[in-house]
């Protein structure tokens, strides 16, 4: 989307020029004319001065009987009139090369009306008056008359304001259509509105045609797709005399990019906060200012492209890496599963077969001790002693002796394969081991892919989630609203102030809401545009299992108050109950009694208030409470007047707060969040 102030129009020929006019002071002419109304200047990024204006005096008057004298003006105030005029017009066009010529320029018409504003010269005041010829794009005017207007049906008007928007048939025209055009107010700081731009009118393509009265403005509008014009006639003299205006026309393109251009009028009030900033979030538009400019932004938008279609080839391709990851950690941990089963099975295998085999050899130990001891025993009790061995005898011991060999030779045998058979279990034992610590490696590396993988998806989703407008951003539903370090609650339903659309049809049922709604309405980062009530269908269509519910308020993205509910056994109806508060930011909510505590509020004929939370009712001017949404656009309490609605009305303090007093403020958005069993 682009945003323009406006275009300079290089057809000089068509520039008025700067007059002087004085002041008539024959007795015998007709009165003069009543002075001029006060300059209400065009506030444009671009302004055009030609070089060949020159400050000309008209004829003088014919009346002969006078002398007429031409004003003098200071000698300072010619040279700076010199100096302007000899600047010549190509430096006062907006580009990359001349915005320090048109900080200049300013300095020097601020200077200019400053010193001429009222002149005096021979005793005659000369009302000075200073045209700025400005161009916007090819047909777009806006212009605000003081002139009464009036005719025998209708009440007379203190002003009229008519925004134009005409599309040529130049190229650029022709890729283009009108797609609105709305007018703006700002009135001064000190009043209901705090200096804050409201939408007077507004005509769209959903509602081409106006023609009503509302609120002492009387409203003609039209649109098609090449041109638009909204004129309203202002009937409140406070409207005409400390008012300023803006008119902005919205424009889109054959590839469906938007452009908005910019007019403000009015009187000399405190413009730094301009409808862009107050209606459009900062920064969501560029300034296009042409030539280098446009390219630039056409290069950068191109390159945005590329980049987005790269990321979304690098996020096809991290999911196809995480398929592959999962089907490898499978693999792998089926590998392992097999492993292990069978390594278990061959040291059971080989436990059961050494012990088998220790239980043969104790048993043979055992048996051949048995039969050592029955031979000692029967050769004991056969032969008595005597000092010279007999021949029996030797053959006996020579017997004993070989049996003894024999039995020492299977010991030592069974000893060496017990030895054998221990080298063998140290060997399973170690491989055992050795498999295991290549697992273990296998594992390691495996998890390292998949932190990798997580975090360029990560990086993925930060990069899309910073691009605004995107055809593949995405927006995550849970947040951690409460800053507790966890991602735990579910949008479920936002309203933004100001849009014209009530607040509870569209909670409800989803009046009013579009099919598709800006990226920044599913969140709220302040920095994003937004203009529509969000409510996420899945989540209030699936109402089961929901612990808690939060009401969130947030202004400039920044969550200011919150209530949590006990959300269990509710509806999304049903849960906006005094008795369901769980906490709250404001510490008296539980503690005071309520005669308001309803998602369903105050209906009156003159008023609405939904979700509201009010503690007494005695006067305007005296009644309190913590929170409610108004919808009142002229009738109810000064305090929830306002030309736009719904406002969101909230105690500032941690406590409940006089409605009409200053501890009460304005939030731009609500937020319901779901957390979950």
């Amino acid at each position: 989307m682009t945003w323009v102030k406006s275009k300079t129009n290089q057809n000089q020929s068509q520039r008025p020029k700067l007059r002087l006019k004085p002041k008539q002071t024959s007795t015998s002419s007709p009165p003069p004319p009543s002075p001029p109304p006060p300059p209400h200047y065009h506030h444009h990024q671009s302004h055009t001065l030609s070089s060949s204006s020159s400050f000309s005096l008209p004829p003088p008057p014919p009346h002969h009987h006078h002398h007429y004298h031409p004003p003098q003006f200071h000698p300072f105030i010619n040279k700076i009139i010199k100096i302007l005029v000899s600047l010549g017009p190509e430096i006062l066009i907006v580009n990359e090369d001349s915005i320090s010529a048109l900080a200049v320029k300013y300095a020097l018409l601020h200077v200019i009306l400053t010193a001429c504003r009222f002149y005096k010269s021979n005793s005659k005041v000369i009302f000075v008056s200073v045209v700025i010829v400005v161009d916007t794009f090819a047909g777009f005017d806006f212009t605000f008359n003081l002139t009464p207007v009036s005719n025998a049906n209708t009440p007379q008007a203190c002003g009229v304001l008519l925004c134009t928007e005409a599309l040529h048939d130049s190229s650029l025209d022709k890729s283009r259509k009108v797609a609105g055009l709305t007018i703006y107010k700002q009135g001064p700081k000190d009043d209901t509105t705090n200096g804050l731009w409201q939408q007077l009118a507004s005509i769209t393509p959903q509602s081409p045609s106006e023609y009503r009265v509302s609120d002492a403005r009387r409203i003609v509008g039209s649109l098609n797709d090449t041109k638009a014009t909204l004129k309203l006639e202002l009937l409140k003299s406070e409207d005409c005399q400390s008012s300023q205006f803006s008119c902005i026309v919205h424009l889109v393109d054959s590839k469906n990019q938007t452009t908005l251009v910019q007019s403000i009028v009015g009187g000399e009030i405190d413009s730094s906060g301009n409808p862009e900033y107050d209606i459009f979030p900062a920064d969501s538009f560029p300034v296009s200012t042409g030539g280098k400019g446009a390219l630039a932004i056409g290069n950068v938008e191109q390159l945005m492209s590329s980049l987005r279609e790269k990321m979304s080839c690098i996020e096809s391709r991290l999911k196809d890496s995480d398929l592959k990851d999962d089907k490898l950690e499978d693999t792998i941990e089926n590998l392992k599963a097999s492993m292990v089963g069978e390594i278990n099975k061959v040291d059971s295998k080989f436990r059961d077969h050494l012990s088998i085999s220790q239980n043969r050899v104790e048993d043979r130990l055992d048996m051949l001790e048995n039969r050592l001891e029955d031979k000692l025993l029967q050769l004991s009790l056969s032969k008595p002693p005597s000092t010279e061995p007999h021949g029996s005898d030797r053959n006996d011991s020579n017997h004993i002796a070989s049996q003894l060999s024999e039995i020492t030779n299977a010991v030592r045998e069974t000893k060496s394969k017990v030895v054998k058979i221990e080298e063998t279990t140290t060997k399973t034992a170690s491989a055992t081991a050795a498999i295991n610590n290549k697992l273990w490696h296998v594992s390691s590396n495996v998890n390292a892919i998949s932190n990798l993988t997580n975090g360029l998806a990560n990086s993925v989703d930060t990069f899309t989630m910073t691009c605004p407008g995107g055809a593949s951003a995405s927006v995550q539903e849970f947040f951690d609203v409460l800053h507790t370090g966890q991602k735990e609650w579910r949008l479920a339903f936002r309203g933004t102030a100001y849009n014209s659309v009530e607040i509870l049809p569209a909670y409800v049922h989803g009046t009013g809401i579009p099919a598709e709604v800006e990226v920044g309405c599913k969140q709220f980062n302040y920095s994003l545009p937004c203009t529509n009530h969000y409510r996420n269908k899945d989540a209030m269509d699936n109402w089961e299992n929901v612990d808690e519910v939060l009401l969130a308020v947030f202004n400039k993205g920044q969550l200011v108050k919150n209530i949590v509910f006990n959300g269990r056994s509710s509806t999304p109806t049903t849960w906006f109950e005094a008795n369901r508060v769980v906490v709250s930011s404001w510490s008296d909510l539980k503690t005071q009694s309520h005669n308001f505590f309803s998602m369903e509020g105050e209906l009156r004929a003159q008023y609405r208030r939904r979700f509201f939370i009010n503690h007494d009712y005695t006067t305007c001017e005296a009644f309190r409470g913590w929170f409610f949404v108004g919808e009142s656009t002229g009738n109810g309490c000064l305090m929830e007047k306002s030309l736009s609605k719904p406002i969101f009305q909230y105690a500032t303090g941690n406590t409940m707060a006089v409605w009409a007093s200053d501890n009460v403020a304005r939030a731009d958005a609500i937020g319901i969040f779901l957390k979950y069993e």
